[in-house]
């Protein structure tokens, strides 16, 4: 009868392969970890009478840098689809035969965004346009998470006590401090030598159970689940997007709420503070 044991020149293989897989496994997790701090944006194309428009150009231009994040032609049934965009301000630019080009302008795109943008062209040639300007009120019609943003004009206005970006979360409806003072302090530890803990209540939930987020990076010490490890300069922040309820599955290491901030990035113009 044929042994089942392994015969010990296969035994290293063996190992090797599991070694691989657990590795690959751990490289996988650590990839999880960090969110996109990018947002999508996708749409159908119509001509007037309502049909579908295959084969037309579209354009998606980040006006902030100057520059085509995108270029796609759009598929059999009218749709395009752009994902990872960088967050901005943005053109979309749309030609096909037959058409008047079709330019639509100040489309903003902020953290985590699912853009749903569709367009309907006018008949008439390449050199004539219609121009449409963004409304300022963008309605979420994708989902039904319950979120607050704060963009970064509004943070380096607003009058902070200690210009900690953490006071900014207690500023979005639900969210409370769970605390005996109005002082929050940067670092691990407070003026009096105690652990700084960031008691924030998120609709009721425990503050252990939030999660925060640095350009993605996770900023929270998984030890006490209550102590920070960076605190950005307010005036190096971007925007800052508080998720209270319902959002999405990427989004599920937390069961209270997800303070997500992305620092600032360079554009086509000069800026300065």
């Amino acid at each position: 009868m044929r042994s089942l044991l392994l015969s010990p020149d296969r035994r290293p293989l063996l190992h090797s392969k599991t070694l691989c897989f657990f590795l690959t496994a751990f490289l996988l997790v650590i990839g999880a970890t960090a969110q996109e701090i990018t947002a999508d944006m996708r749409g159908t194309v119509y001509d007037p009478s309502g049909a579908v428009v295959s084969g037309a150009k579209v354009q998606i231009i980040n006006t902030d840098r100057n520059f085509t994040e995108r270029s796609i032609t759009t598929s059999a049934d009218g749709a395009y689809n752009a994902a990872l965009l960088p967050l901005g301000r943005y053109q979309i630019r749309v030609d096909a035969p037959g058409f008047a080009t079709y330019v639509a302008n100040d489309i903003v795109l902020n953290l985590n965004d699912r853009r749903l943008y569709d367009i309907k062209l006018k008949v008439g040639s390449a050199e004539q346009s219609v121009t449409v300007t963004e409304g300022p009120i963008q309605v979420n019609l994708e989902d039904n998470t319950s979120a607050g943003l704060i963009n970064g004009n509004q943070i380096r206005e607003l009058s902070v006590l200690s210009r900690n970006f953490v006071q900014l979360v207690t500023l979005m409806p639900g969210v409370s401090q769970n605390t005996a003072t109005d002082q929050f302090y940067a670092g691990a530890s407070n003026p009096t030598g105690s652990s700084n803990q960031i008691n924030i209540v998120v609709n009721g939930q425990r503050p252990s159970q939030n999660s925060w987020l640095i350009d993605g990076a996770e900023d929270l010490n998984r030890g006490s689940n209550l102590t920070l490890y960076a605190y950005p300069s307010i005036d190096s922040i971007s925007e800052m997007k508080v998720l209270r309820a319902n959002f999405l599955p990427e989004h599920g290491r937390t069961s209270a709420g997800e303070v997500s901030v992305v620092t600032r990035g360079g554009t086509n113009s000069l800026h300065g503070s």
